[in-house]
């Protein structure tokens, strides 16, 4: 979920804002929000109300683009303004996951899921987005450095074409739920994956339930899971950007929110060391 930044000197910034090169911020709206769930803050939804009347357009575009997903929401974009008409996208190099993710695929995927939404908003308004990847270079596989991860230049073009995924920005949510496997996902469902990536000239494939190559997918997501939760050092990196309760929710503004009220008494009572991986 993401909350209202209030500081742009405080390290840990969550999504209802984007830190801007030069100062500033771009904020979301932040009418109240009615049945929000009450282990939450207000803060940790407001962003999903959307940008309302906001006059700048890419302030506007851009209040769509931090909706994406994040790996651990760290939300390590950073943006500069300063050139019109130009979004020069940065990595913030401050919020890496080095244990957990040491050549930096899972941050350069969320600057991925950023600028697909970006685009996303860009033609809601009849903006054509110039993308331009890495326009000083590629980073190498070593590690993330100061240049660009993109260069987005807008221009009016009333060819651009609206697409209809813009109406699930504002709906997107993360699935913690159990999955029922008694429910299939439709075929029509795949086919329209299928096209919608034959669109960009992606490869899509998937597995559903009865393909003999199911259980071999889940032996290796089951794998990966236990070698995170056995690694200490990966084990405490998670535990460092843990969010337990509202309060600490609305204090940090980033990283993996956790509300189950065991665990949020748990930590009150200080049973709850985060300062210690756990044993296996």
């Amino acid at each position: 979920m993401s909350l209202v930044g209030d500081n742009l000197e405080n390290p840990m910034q969550r999504r209802a804002f984007i830190r801007l090169v030069g100062g500033g911020s771009i904020a979301a709206a932040l009418p109240p929000l009615a049945g929000c769930s009450t282990a939450l803050p207000p803060e940790a939804v407001a962003a999903w109300q959307g940008p309302g009347a906001e006059p700048d357009l890419r302030r506007w575009i851009l209040a769509h683009a931090i909706l994406a997903p994040h790996s651990h929401n760290l939300q390590s974009w950073l943006v500069d303004l300063r050139t019109p008409d130009e979004i020069l996208l940065r990595c913030d190099r401050e919020r890496l996951l080095p244990e957990t993710d040491p050549f930096g695929r899972q941050i350069m995927m969320s600057h991925g899921t950023f600028i697909e939404l970006l685009d996303l908003a860009a033609r809601e308004r009849g903006q054509r987005a110039g993308i331009t990847l890495f326009p000083e270079g590629p980073f190498g596989p070593e590690r993330i450095d100061d240049r660009p991860v993109a260069r987005i230049r807008l221009q009016a073009d009333a060819a651009v074409a609206r697409d209809p995924l813009f109406a699930q920005i504002l709906r997107r949510h993360t699935n913690r739920s159990v999955y029922d496997a008694r429910r299939p996902v439709p075929d029509a469902a795949w086919q329209a994956m299928a096209a919608a990536a034959a669109r960009d000239g992606l490869q899509f494939g998937h597995t559903a339930a009865g393909d003999a190559q199911l259980p071999r997918h889940r032996r290796i997501a089951a794998n990966a899971w236990n070698i995170e939760m056995v690694t200490p050092r990966a084990m405490l990196e998670t535990f460092k950007v843990l969010r337990v309760g509202a309060a600490e929710i609305a204090r940090h503004r980033d990283g993996l929110s956790l509300t189950d009220p065991l665990v949020v008494a748990m930590t009150r009572l200080g049973l709850f060391d985060r300062s210690q991986a756990p044993a296996p």
